[in-house]
């Protein structure tokens, strides 16, 4: 339907059945492409430098990174796709660009898909990335809750990402479509949807001008002849808020690696954030535990059950803090955040290591925390590189950190900091005991400055 002679005759014959039931399912596909090209120019302009492509196909015909490397050749594309046979004949076409891939992963799994996306080594989830869901969602029924798949793709990404959707529109044309490709068995079925029900799905997103449109027909091809003359609509929308926006990447982002694949780990030398970092002190209790609950439940969605996530009490864990921040001795530290106009915006926790196994002169990162509303700006690295640096002020030789085994993006922004696995793994649990946490350790140097 979108041209090329990268098919095979089976895949043809399946072509013209289709299309001479349905004509306009050609001009439609080449509808859906030329939005794909427009999203991706779109999300270059926004400064975005990495995608992923949902239910992507076969790499052809003006696809993702053809339009993002021809614009900036080191950006990376990778395309996702649940059928391993299109998997197996995209890598083949990608063998030979060391910044796109191609995975195998189904999009109603987005943790697991992430994970494959990342391992490919071309996604750094610290940095904003461009997300597809290009005439593919249509194909996901209600009883898979595509709405809410769009929310947990939406937490999972770094402030200022960009989501691109387009999707069939629910009405007689629409009707029509189902009841051609129901006629041939070998077609999947169409779930096509309102208006008002894809603005229900974009509701906590930034939406960009000029908002949920029409999607454009080719001259080519008329419109059907009914009121709402649409087949599908289209949208861009930015993850968090409308004033969030991708920096631009680092110029020495994309070092080669041994592997001969290029890395995507931007170096953590970025210009220093707005924001200060402090001891914390008893009257931050309330701050501490708004900020722990508020990061729990934002960071920690999908990954655990979410009546426990929505349980959490602010006023317990003020208490806690309270305790601690009363008790910490000269070991052990909680730095303070302080973003613009002295707002507490996150914490960090350090001190001797609490593993019974662990190595003389072991300290341990025992957590760092931002509020969600600012995620994105770099205090996070901040944070990081003072409680490192206390570590070392404390003469600690070398440190661990646990962290959750699902959580790859907080992995991933360890990993970017200089920490690796060390292969240890444990089970903790909730305060209550009701919810098991499975984490992996990370382990790090910690060398004295040199003068």
């Amino acid at each position: 339907m979108l041209g090329g002679s990268l098919n095979t005759p089976a895949d043809r014959a399946v072509g013209r059945s289709l299309t001479d039931r349905l004509p306009v399912l050609v001009p439609l596909a080449r509808a859906h492409r030329a939005f794909s090209r427009h999203a991706v120019a779109a999300m270059l302009r926004q400064g975005i430098r990495q995608f992923v492509d949902l239910g992507s196909g076969l790499p052809t015909v003006e696809h993702v990174h053809h339009v993002a490397q021809a614009e900036h050749p080191q950006a990376r594309v990778v395309y996702v796709d649940h059928d391993p046979d299109t998997v197996a004949q995209a890598e083949l076409l990608l063998r030979d660009n060391p910044f796109a891939a191609a995975v195998r992963a189904d999009l109603r799994q987005p943790l697991t898909l992430l994970d494959a996306v990342v391992r490919t080594g071309l996604l750094d989830v610290t940095e904003p990335t461009g997300l597809l869901a290009v005439d593919v969602l249509h194909l996901v029924p209600d009883r898979e809750d595509p709405a809410g798949l769009l929310r947990r793709y939406e937490r999972l990404l770094a402030p200022g990402s960009c989501l691109a959707l387009s999707h069939c529109l629910a009405g007689a044309a629409a009707t029509l479509v189902q009841q051609r490709l129901g006629e041939l068995a070998h077609t999947g079925a169409l779930f096509p949807r309102t208006r008002a029900a894809l603005r229900a799905w974009l509701a906590s997103f930034t939406l960009l001008d000029p908002g949920l449109a029409d999607l454009p027909w080719p001259d080519s091809a008329p419109p059907p002849d009914e009121p709402d003359s649409a087949l599908a609509v289209c949208a861009l929308a930015l993850v968090g808020s409308a004033g969030q926006r991708p920096a631009r990447p680092a110029a020495d982002e994309n070092p080669v690696c041994p592997a001969g694949r290029r890395s995507t780990v931007r170096a953590m030398s970025s210009p220093p954030p707005a924001g200060t970092i402090r001891p914390a002190t008893p009257e931050d209790a309330t701050a501490l535990a708004e900020i722990h609950v508020a990061s729990w439940q934002a960071a920690y969605a999908g990954h655990l059950p979410d009546g426990f996530l929505r349980n959490l009490s602010v006023a317990d864990r003020q208490r806690s803090w309270q305790q601690w921040l009363a008790a910490t001795d000269q070991a052990s530290s909680v730095l303070v955040a302080e973003a613009d106009e002295h707002v507490v915006a996150g914490f960090a926790a350090i001190g001797p290591s609490r593993d019974d196994n662990a190595a003389p002169g072991t300290g341990e990162l025992r957590s760092i925390y931002l509020h969600p509303k600012h995620w994105g700006r770099g205090l996070g690295r901040l944070l990081h590189d003072q409680a490192i640096e206390a570590l070392r002020q404390r003469r600690f030789r070398q440190a661990t950190l646990w962290v959750l085994a699902s959580n790859t993006r907080a992995r991933r922004f360890y990993e970017t900091a200089g920490w690796a696995v060390d292969g240890a793994t444990r089970t903790d649990t909730s305060r209550d005991g009701t919810v098991l946490f499975d984490e992996v350790r990370y382990w790090r140097d910690l060398p004295p400055e040199s003068v």
